[in-house]
């Protein structure tokens, strides 16, 4: 057998290095090791910005040991996916997006400084809030902000700032504090996508695949219900009922706001007396959305109205949504959103780039 040209070798290694990892934390009961594998899956990586990767290795570390798999490993920072073992006192802050929007001049950027202190003993921490100032000016109250935290508490601050200049680029903010033994994570603001209601009353989105229109539709106001029409470019329909990323399927992701949990919604043309079909990601049916289908020889349908509650909304003037619609004649068409420009690099974290809908 001849040698692997470097190229594939490389392209092999994207999926080998997450199993040796895999394999480094159940040899070292390092459980860091565990979040290094998930952050390294291209298909994670892709789909997960660094602090939900983080909660989800937590979450399913916790669930398979409350049923027994799994061994004891070495602690870390929750949510962090940060060693405990000598920096276990460090305080940690973190800037929270709660609201703004980087076209919207004028318009308010609110932000929630939260700073946890699991130390022995209370501390008095000062942090600086810093951004470009001819975008987003800091006032000189955020510049030193003086903080008393309990010992194993958690003490919250609003930042309001506004918006200057609109900007098409990333605006990172950043967090700072002078003091020893403290980890300061500021935010970078990506510009977002806002998908507006017309004088209709329908928030119209398109994507493209390699120039072709692959995916068109709007969302609406249905009474208190949320309703939506998508035309999907199919030439080659196919229904698997093995899963909904088996055929051909409208993946919708929706949150209420920056902060909140990512919920999703398969759509699946299914043909069924003419109705298509809502299931989660098991592929069992979700109650509260209803869908019709219409099918051609090019292209089909979905209409949908569901109860907003279903995928995690109190409300439908303002959430964000992204999709993946999986076309058998193309593969995958993707809205280009949260999903794949997500993460924390040098002490920023991210803030996602759903697109905004507005009712």
């Amino acid at each position: 057998v001849g040698r692997l040209p470097d190229h594939l070798a490389a392209l092999c290694l994207t999926n080998i290095n997450p199993q040796r990892l895999t394999v480094e934390a159940a040899l070292t009961g390092k459980r860091e090791h565990i979040y290094q594998a998930a952050m390294l899956d291209p298909h994670t990586a892709a789909s997960l910005p660094l602090d939900k990767i983080w909660a989800m290795c937590d979450e399913l570390i916790e669930a398979h040991q409350k049923d027994g798999y799994l061994g004891e490993f070495a602690p870390v920072i929750k949510n962090t996916g940060r060693s405990y073992a000598g920096i276990g006192d460090r305080a940690i802050a973190r800037l929270h997006l709660e609201a703004g929007d980087l076209s919207a001049v004028g318009g308010e950027v609110r932000f929630r400084l939260d700073v946890e202190n699991p130390a022995a003993d209370a501390r008095t921490l000062v942090f600086a809030i810093g951004a470009d100032a001819a975008v987003l000016p800091v006032p000189e109250e955020y510049k030193q902000i003086s903080l008393e935290v309990p010992s194993g508490k958690t003490v919250s601050r609003t930042i309001n700032l506004r918006l200057k200049k609109a900007s098409e680029q990333n605006v990172p903010v950043t967090l700072s504090c002078e003091q020893a033994n403290v980890l300061a994570v500021g935010r970078v603001l990506l510009p977002r996508e806002k998908i507006a209601a017309d004088k209709e009353g329908k928030a119209r989105f398109a994507y493209s695949m390699a120039g072709f229109p692959a995916v068109e539709g709007c969302f609406y106001r249905a009474g208190g219900q949320l309703g939506l029409t998508v035309k999907v470019n199919d030439s080659n329909v196919q229904v698997n009922h093995a899963g909904p990323y088996a055929g051909s399927s409208v993946v919708l992701l929706f949150a209420q706001d920056d902060e909140s949990p990512i919920r999703r919604c398969y759509l699946v043309p299914d043909g069924e007396g003419g109705a298509g079909a809502a299931v989660a990601m098991d592929g069992k049916p979700m109650h509260g959305v209803a869908v019709s289908l219409k099918k051609s020889k090019g292209d089909y349908t979905l209409d949908v109205r569901m109860d907003p509650s279903v995928v995690g909304l109190k409300q439908i003037d303002r959430f964000m949504f992204d999709s993946i619609t999986r076309i058998n004649a193309l593969g995958d068409a993707h809205s280009g959103g949260r999903c794949s420009l997500s993460g924390n690099f040098d002490g920023y974290e991210i803030t996602a780039r759903y697109a905004q809908v507005c009712l």
